[in-house]
């Protein structure tokens, strides 16, 4: 059974079935290959997608072929931006384990594993489900140990898709920071369930909420943090309110301009972790060119998103 089918990768179910996912490359995948190969034998992570083996026959007509554990539950893109069944089957809760959990894996990949790997790709779409709704990052096509020799790759591919970090528009230069960066993307949209895009008007909608609210709710209040919720999804409980709250201001973070003023991935999982709301206060972001909806003024817009 088919699962996925791209210009260079197809990705179907494996024998048994249910079990193994095959992802096939085409002729023109051989680089993809050799990336994603190297990094998943360096990577082990109950949060990383496991690699369970591979086929390189370059006799004949080649073949290439990863050999993954099956996602059940497919991608989180589904949930968190499908129909309204599909929104409120992921709570509140399940959303906050997520996001944990993706953080954990992310710090694993950066600090963790002996060697500094740099995703380059996370997205919702990038990041699958299993059957207890485990979040596991996949697809380390684009992945690298980091090198300042390599960070200039494949940066035009990721720019395009709204999650990439604004150093990499006017340098192209690559760090694990940039990956905080799409971290704190796919954050805010777990929570508000809408997406970036390549408009980029997600970021300054949360982050005026944020401070437009600041002054009138303590803490940030959760009056702020409500209006930016999923609305699909039941009004969550005091405690995982709090824990949003939490979130919200730590995706901000991660958002920052500067990649000198984002938290790295230890800093955001014990953030994330924490009964506190971060001591430091995110700045507006000014997206260095990148599009957005503007009021005539010349300031960000503030309007309802879609």
């Amino acid at each position: 059974m088919q699962l996925q089918q791209s210009a260079d990768e197809s990705i179907r179910s494996g024998l048994p079935e249910g079990l193994t996912a095959v992802k096939v490359l085409k002729q023109s995948g051989c680089s993809t290959y050799r990336r994603e190969l190297r990094s998943m034998f360096l990577l082990r992570h109950a949060n990383l997608v496991r690699l369970l083996g591979f086929c390189n026959q370059d006799t004949g007509q080649a073949f290439r072929a990863l050999v993954y554990e099956y996602m059940g539950k497919k991608s989180l893109d589904i949930y968190i931006f499908g129909d309204k069944v599909q929104r409120a089957t992921l709570g509140w809760l399940r959303r906050l384990n997520i996001i944990y959990e993706i953080a954990e894996g992310m710090k694993y990949m950066h600090v963790g594993s002996g060697v500094q790997m740099i995703h380059r790709d996370l997205k919702p779409h990038n990041i699958l489900l299993d059957d207890n709704w485990t979040p596991k990052i996949p697809d380390f096509g684009l992945a690298m140990l980091f090198s300042p020799d390599e960070a200039k790759q494949h940066t035009q591919h990721i720019a395009l898709q709204g999650y990439t970090a604004p150093e990499c528009f006017s340098s192209s230069d690559v760090t694990p920071k940039s990956d905080v960066y799409s971290f704190g993307v796919v954050l805010l949209e777990i929570i508000t369930g809408r997406q970036n895009e390549i408009s980029q008007r997600l970021l300054p909608h949360v982050w005026n909420f944020w401070d437009n609210h600041r002054s009138h709710c303590p803490n940030h209040g959760p009056g702020c943090t409500l209006e930016l919720l999923d609305r699909d999804v039941p009004r969550p409980d005091e405690e995982s309110l709090r824990r949003l709250q939490i979130c919200v201001t730590v995706g901000l973070l991660c958002v920052q301009d500067s990649r000198d003023d984002r938290p790295d991935m230890p800093a955001v999982a014990d953030m994330l972790k924490s009964q506190d709301l971060p001591r430091i206060n995110p700045s507006r972001q000014t997206l260095h060119g990148m599009e957005v909806g503007e009021s005539s003024s010349g300031t960000t817009a503030t309007e309802d998103l879609p």
